[in-house]
């Protein structure tokens, strides 16, 4: 079996927001019939697929995630602070987890001069 990690951010018990890395686990499939195995994660439900385009230069400010999301970067690179002060740029193909629906949330920041574009993908559960 084998393991893909990605970033989630999230609000601590006190408010303050924070990264750490979520591992998965691969389990070898046979998905396509007649064809080699590939590795899947367990499905995560979700609500729908939300293609999304920011502006160069845009700036969100400190605001928690208005629901528990994916966020799938196509082009552009952006930057998100979280309240604990650690920072993380996310480029083409960068995925993660945006968990913090409550407390002080955290800071967006698009960098450079081309617009961000990717996908939000919204979680079914809340927590």
């Amino acid at each position: 079996m084998s393991t893909i990690r990605y970033p989630r951010i999230f609000a601590g018990p006190d408010g303050e927001s924070h990264f750490e890395d979520v591992e998965i686990t691969l389990v070898p499939t046979d998905f396509v019939p007649g064809r080699p195995v590939v590795d899947l994660a367990q499905g995560i439900a979700t609500s729908e697929f939300v293609f999304t385009r920011l502006a160069p230069g845009w700036a969100g400010s400190w605001h928690p995630t208005p629901r528990r999301q994916f966020c799938v970067t196509f082009s552009g690179t952006f930057q998100l602070t979280t309240s604990d002060g650690e920072s993380r740029r996310f480029s083409a193909g960068g995925v993660f987890l945006l968990d913090d629906t409550t407390g002080k949330g955290h800071d967006t920041q698009v960098l450079g001069t081309d617009e961000w574009c990717g996908v939000l993908v919204p979680l079914n559960d809340p927590a």
